[in-house]
């Protein structure tokens, strides 16, 4: 991810949580580089800060709600820690709660009441360095160091990591991967199917894992342990009459649908099928050609259509992003939708049928052939190809020049 992105994420995250927040808005910094707070300033308020890169070494006498791509916390937070970004590393103070989101997190400082973390890390598997310019780079996944104090509890979700330190509270641990060696004065909650324990680990209190299998448990720690394996149901398989019901219905109700849009096409917009179905009629070679060029074409439209949405949503912001994702799956849709009205109407026509009986009829045969198990797909597949290959030589063809256009009837000149 681009620091110009992780910056967009971090205001995005800043807002929300000042939101969600209770404390008085004392003021907000919004940074292009980096924000720093030296050593020996002291903040006497709220503090809501953005950036490229934010390092608290000072002091903050009330909440911290900073995002940015890297943020490091040195000093003293007398309030409450709200941090999110690429990377959060903290070595220094908080005094009351710390919650934390980011794709790296490395905390080995202090916090007076509870610690919540969320991060990424890939279970069982490599997970690569995030670059966040000027140097910085993170690690991805949730490390909690051996010199961290927790005086509440501890709250740890995310992909892979290791949780040691000293915790006054109770522990919940929900990781794909997890190395556990903390000294918890309370209860202990593990969910992962990979735990392994060091020889620092410590429970006062009860220790719980549930996982699909159990792990290796040293025998210091079995005295108040408990296994609940993660049991899958076993499903069976619907009935025969079951699943031929099922098929029936779901025909059924595309049947009706289709015959209920081949009506208000006929009757609102009757050239948008009679045109290229005209097309089909007299070029069915060119508009099959026509359709298998498109199709290649299209193969990398989803490629550049996520290209492009990003480019989007990064510079033109998250609302226009999402417009223009909607936009595309949109036309997309509507096209593959589209399409059995153009192929019915003209197998409709083919038999000789008027308008509108001839697309039902031409669009119900497709609809279940559409449906059958294994060809299905390539019928669907099929009569996309003709009707956006029809639409195409329309397009083409009143654009190319002669060459292109479809033939045209000359008057005989009166003798």
């Amino acid at each position: 991810m681009k620091k110009r992105s992780l910056m967009i994420v971090g205001l995005i995250a800043v807002f929300l949580m000042a939101i969600a927040g209770t404390a008085s808005a004392a003021e907000f910094i919004g940074e292009e580089g980096v924000y720093r707070l030296e050593a020996g300033e002291v903040f006497e308020d709220d503090l809501y800060v953005a950036g490229e890169e934010v390092i608290i070494d000072g002091t903050v006498k009330g909440d911290l709600f900073v995002g940015a791509a890297y943020v490091e916390i040195n000093g003293t937070v007398e309030g409450d820690l709200f941090a999110a970004g690429g990377g959060v590393k903290v070595t220094g103070n908080v005094m009351d709660d710390a919650r934390i989101a980011a794709a790296g997190v490395d905390f080995s400082g202090t916090v007076g009441d509870d610690l919540f973390m969320a991060g990424g890390g890939q279970p069982g598997g490599f997970a690569f360095p995030m670059d966040l310019g000027n140097g910085r780079t993170v690690n991805q996944g949730l490390f909690v160091g051996s010199t961290t104090e927790v005086g509440g509890d501890l709250l740890v979700g995310g992909g892979a990591g290791q949780v040691a330190g000293n915790v006054v509270g109770d522990t919940y641990i929900g990781m794909g991967q997890v190395t556990f060696g903390a000294q918890v004065g309370g209860d202990v909650e593990i969910g992962s199917d990979m735990v392994t324990f060091t020889d620092d680990a410590l429970i006062d209190g009860r220790l719980r894992i549930t996982a699909d299998a159990e792990p290796a448990v040293p025998n210091r720690l079995s005295e108040r342990y408990e296994f609940n394996e993660i049991v899958v149901p076993e499903v069976e398989p619907p009935s025969t009459a079951w699943q031929i019901g099922t098929w029936v219905w779901r025909t059924a109700l595309a049947l009706v649908g289709f015959a209920v849009l081949s009506w208000l096409v006929l009757r609102f917009a009757p050239q948008s099928v009679e045109k290229p179905a005209s097309v089909l009629a007299e070029q069915p070679g060119r508009s099959v050609l026509f359709g298998l060029l498109a199709a290649l074409l299209l193969m990398f439209v989803p490629l550049a259509s996520i290209l492009l949405v990003a480019l989007v949503w990064t510079f033109f912001g998250t609302g226009t992003g999402l417009v223009l994702l909607i936009a595309l799956f949109g036309v997309l849709a509507l096209m593959w939708l589209f399409s059995p009205l153009v192929t019915g109407y003209w197998m409709g026509k083919l038999f000789g049928m008027q308008s509108l009986t001839g697309m039902l009829v031409g669009v119900a045969a497709l609809v279940i052939l559409m449906r059958l198990p294994f060809v299905g797909w390539l019928v669907a597949l099929a009569s996309f190809l003709f009707a956006f290959g029809a639409l195409m030589v329309i397009i083409f063809g009143e654009r190319g020049g002669p060459e292109m256009a479809m033939p045209v009837e000359k008057a005989v000149p009166a003798t």
